[in-house]
Order: C-alpha cells, then sequence, then structure tokens
C-alpha cells in the first residue's frame, strides 16, 4: 500500500482558503479525487508519468503494457475517499510504492522445486518460447511431470520509478498535478462549484 503525505505549499494555501469559505469540503475534494484517480489511470494506458516522460519499457517482451500485468490489480486499487476536511488518494496494492519511486529489491537464496510436463514416454514437453526450447510448467493436476529441485542463487532485482501517483518522493506534487487541482480549487473558490 501507498501512503503519501503530500507537502505542497501552494495546494495547502488554496486549501486552507477553501476551508476559510466553506464548512463542509467534502464535495470539492471528492471531485478534485475523481480526478486525480482518473489521471492517474490513464498513466496505465499511455505508460507516461504525472511529469510527461514515458515510462521505461519492460525487460521481457509480452504483449502486456507495463504495470498493467495479468490482473491490473494496480491500477484497479487506486481510490480516493473524502471527508469534510481531508482527500485521501491510494494505491492499495503491497507493490504499489516500488513502483511509483522504483528501487532495489534483495532476494536470498532459495531452494526451488519446478514441476515440467512430460509425453507418455517421460520426455519433456517445449513450448515456442525461445525457439523451441522453453519448457512447459506443470500444474499439481498434472500426472505426468518432471520435479526437480534447485537452488536459487541470491540475486537483486532493480526496479526502475514509474510514477503513476500525482507525488514526488519529497511529498510534493508533480507540476502539472498542482496546476489542474490548483484550478479545481480556483474554479470552486469562484463560482461554488469545481470545474
Amino acid at each position: 500500500m501507498l501512503n503519501i503525505e503530500v507537502h505542497d505549499q501552494a495546494v495547502q494555501a488554496a486549501l486552507t482558503a477553501l476551508s476559510e469559505r466553506v464548512t463542509n469540503m467534502q464535495p470539492a475534494l471528492r471531485v478534485i479525487g475523481e480526478e486525480i484517480t482518473q489521471r492517474a489511470e490513464h498513466r496505465f494506458e499511455s505508460s507516461t508519468g504525472p511529469d510527461g516522460r514515458s515510462w521505461l519499457p519492460k525487460k521481457h517482451a509480452d504483449s502486456r503494457k507495463t504495470l498493467v500485468g495479468k490482473t491490473g490489480r494496480l491500477r484497479q486499487q487506486i481510490t480516493a475517499s473524502a471527508d469534510r476536511q481531508a482527500l485521501t488518494v491510494r494505491a492499495g496494492t503491497p507493490y504499489a510504492a516500488i513502483h511509483q519511486f522504483g528501487g532495489k529489491i534483495d532476494r536470498p537464496a532459495k531452494q526451488v522445486t519446478v514441476r515440467h510436463r512430460t509425453d507418455a514416454k517421460g520426455n519433456l514437453l517445449r513450448s515456442a518460447i525461445m525457439n523451441g526450447k522453453g519448457l512447459i510448467f506443470a500444474k499439481k493436476s498434472h500426472k505426468r511431470a518432471l520435479e526437480r529441485s534447485f537452488e536459487a542463487k541470491a540475486h537483486s532485482i532493480i526496479i526502475p520509478a514509474r510514477p503513476f501517483m500525482p507525488v514526488k518522493d519529497d511529498g510534493t506534487l508533480y507540476p502539472a498535478e498542482q496546476a489542474e487541482i490548483m484550478a479545481q480549487i480556483s474554479a470552486w473558490l469562484s463560482t461554488g462549484k469545481v470545474a
């Protein structure tokens, strides 16, 4: 789960001005939160961060978009909630922060057991992956399988930053995000409605 406190003086000042004019900021904050989540969700389609830079592509080639994966869970768990005085936008997956900010994951050595499918004669079945050299993994339900154990060595994985939320690692907003939020607050202050 990704929890970040925003330290943006301009937005804080604008929100203070808004709180002096209305007793219930929830309608304005709800709309601002919806806009933030929509922009975050759009980043998964465009593979572009809030700074306008394209995300680094994945190292392994497949047809799925970067950070979308098989389930799209990261994108689906970006939510916003507002009460009378506060807005919370969160990414609810345990791996959200590493994708937002990047970092290094250290994996210790461990014993791994794999099962590969075989034919009736015990020959390993091959897939089209790696020019026919790839093996087909077997589920527990597959009766014909060869099970092998080996030690996976300790290694590190470097995850590049692919920001999708509007906040930098220092708690400030990206300029384009700040401008969008300020426009929403300004519209509320001038007309009583969020644009």
